[in-house]
């Protein structure tokens, strides 16, 4: 598998990128796991923050202390802040900016035994 990574985004601390992940130009990364078949769009930073796989963010995003589990989109310019869970499937629309301590689960989720 590979990864994209463009010359121009900034790593830093322990970051780890899963195979089939892309990294646009100017993002930064700091202590923060990335899965696989991940797209980090331009500009967006991530500081202590697990990226399940799957998931695509846009740009201009900040993301910080929090998970962002499989099959998440997130659009252009969304904030979330400290201690949030995104779990599986949610879509976040543009300029949305999220409080601390907050858990969004998909509502159209059919769950399988």
């Amino acid at each position: 598998g590979t990864i994209q990574l463009d010359r121009l985004s900034k790593i830093e601390q322990d970051v780890f990128i899963g195979h089939e992940s892309q990294i646009a130009s100017g993002v930064s990364l700091r202590a923060t796991a990335i899965g696989q078949n991940c797209i980090i769009g331009k500009g967006t930073r991530i500081v202590n923050s697990i990226i399940w796989n799957n998931v695509h963010i846009g740009e201009n995003c900040v993301i910080t202390d929090s998970i962002i589990c499989d099959n998440v989109l997130l659009r252009n310019s969304v904030h979330i802040c400290k201690q949030s869970v995104l779990c599986r499937g949610v879509i976040i629309g543009n300029n949305i900016q999220l409080k601390e301590h907050v858990t969004i689960i998909a509502a159209n989720l059919h769950t399988s035994n």
